[in-house]
């Protein structure tokens, strides 16, 4: 029962730093995602195999990206390359239950 007292949640943490105490180096995503993957290991608040580090390019060394500090606005930069941290946490709620499998 959803409505039940006696059930705790506890709070999403985001497995980042702070945005202010960051290690960031401009122009150097795939450095910045290593020591974001540092900082995860080293906190132990979530197992390293729920993150992810992508690296995106092609053949012409054309990726477009928005949202960057390097354009402000709506345009895009276009990098050579670019790496992005994905991170999968799955929430199993208080009324799910996970069955081992056999063998």
């Amino acid at each position: 029962d959803p409505s039940d007292a006696s059930v705790t949640t506890l709070p999403y943490r985001p497995p980042s730093p702070p945005r202010d105490t960051c290690v960031y180096n401009s122009c150097y995503c795939e450095e910045n995602i290593w020591k974001l993957c540092e900082y995860i290991k080293s906190h132990d608040q979530y197992p390293l195999k729920e993150c992810y580090a992508a690296f995106i390019f092609n053949e012409r060394k054309m990726i477009p990206i928005w949202k960057q500090q390097a354009r402000p606005g709506d345009g895009s930069v276009i990098w050579d390359y670019h790496t992005v941290f994905f991170f999968f946490f799955v929430f199993l709620g208080p009324y799910s239950s996970i069955q081992k499998s056999p063998g």
